[in-house]
């Protein structure tokens, strides 16, 4: 009897020291949708890209969440806001474009750095950015 009481004392130690381990990582396991991307900026010198999900400790990393699933936009030039050709006609156009992020962690990272997360993630800030490329009066 008194060899089974150090047994059952040490294997419960270990059994709530497995639990508490646990319920540190469920708390701290951040999940990603589809069509999203998890970026965790740490102490390293580039940053981890997830698809599904990561471990982010507090203070340590930092996360962001981008959006890298299809966006539909929609660009309508038309009377005075149409297109000047070569030969001085304007042209009225209405395209649509079909943009995603492709799902590679180089390509996610440079998203993420030319116009920012929060910008990619945002259909009408891409709008704006597409729309500011079609102001000026360009050659077709």
């Amino acid at each position: 009897m008194e060899m089974i009481m150090p047994f059952l004392t040490w294997g419960g130690g270990i059994i709530l020291a497995i639990f508490v381990i646990a319920m540190i990582f469920s708390s701290f396991y951040k999940k990603v949708s589809q069509g999203y991307a998890l970026i965790v900026n740490d102490m390293s010198s580039k940053p981890k890209v997830h698809f599904t999900g990561g471990l982010v400790w507090p203070v340590i990393h930092k996360m962001e969440v981008m959006k890298i699933s299809l966006i539909t936009l929609e660009i309508d030039r038309r009377a005075k806001d149409g297109l000047i050709c070569n030969d001085n006609l304007r042209a009225d156009i209405t395209v649509a474009f079909y943009l995603r992020v492709n799902e590679t962690r180089d390509d996610v990272l440079r998203v993420a750095k030319s116009i920012g997360v929060d910008r990619a993630s945002d259909k009408e800030a891409v709008n704006e950015l597409f729309n500011a490329k079609f102001s000026g009066n360009y050659s077709a």
